[in-house]
């Protein structure tokens, strides 16, 4: 099976611009700093409730829990939230969400009420990158690009495998891509 594409930064910015267009363009700009700045799965991101992401005071956690139902794998995720990641999050609470309970869904569907499918969000995905002219980009780009972009810095392959949620490291390893500029920078090195 052929992987997802992984996204360059400025790629990355391509996407951010073509859901910024959209009309729930909050929503949708979130939903990409979620999937490539924590590697969330589609189902994961459509799971997500309002207290996932904010504590009793109203502000954005720099970490959370996802629960056994939320995961692929049925089991309690612990998933950490950049700096960067809560303001974007924080900005989306202020605008969409402050008045709302705690178990809304953070991602709610405009159609039938409740909140967006797993199928769903790979769609507005893939429809995201395709607007942004991004061939080959999934609901899994964001994920491996995380995965690859923890790489390039260097960090353990035990440590990217815990963030993303592999019970095995072999299953990172394969998310990680390879192209020629890092294969240059590499033998810098030497």
């Amino acid at each position: 099976m052929k992987q997802a594409r992984t996204l360059t930064d400025k790629e990355f910015k391509r996407a951010l611009a073509a859901a910024a267009a959209h009309k729930l363009s909050a929503r949708d700009v979130l939903i990409l700093h979620l999937s490539f700045g924590c590697g969330l799965r589609a189902c994961e991101l459509a799971a997500l409730n309002v207290s996932d992401v904010r504590d009793t005071s109203g502000k954005a956690v720099a970490e959370f829990v996802l629960k056994p139902k939320q995961t692929k794998g049925s089991q309690h995720a612990r998933v950490f939230v950049s700096t960067a990641v809560q303001r974007h999050i924080q900005l989306y609470l202020d605008k969409s969400t402050k008045h709302r309970t705690c178990d809304y869904p953070l991602f709610p569907s405009q159609r039938r009420g409740g909140r967006l499918s797993a199928n769903t969000m790979t769609q507005l995905l893939c429809r995201t990158f395709a607007e942004a002219g991004l061939t080959a980009a999934t609901s899994h780009s964001g994920r491996r690009t995380f995965i690859t972009n923890l790489a390039n810095r260097a960090i353990s392959i035990k440590v990217i495998s815990t963030l993303a949620r592999h019970s095995d490291v072999s299953v990172t390893s394969r998310y990680i891509s390879v192209n020629d500029e890092q294969l240059r920078a590499a033998v810098e090195f030497l």
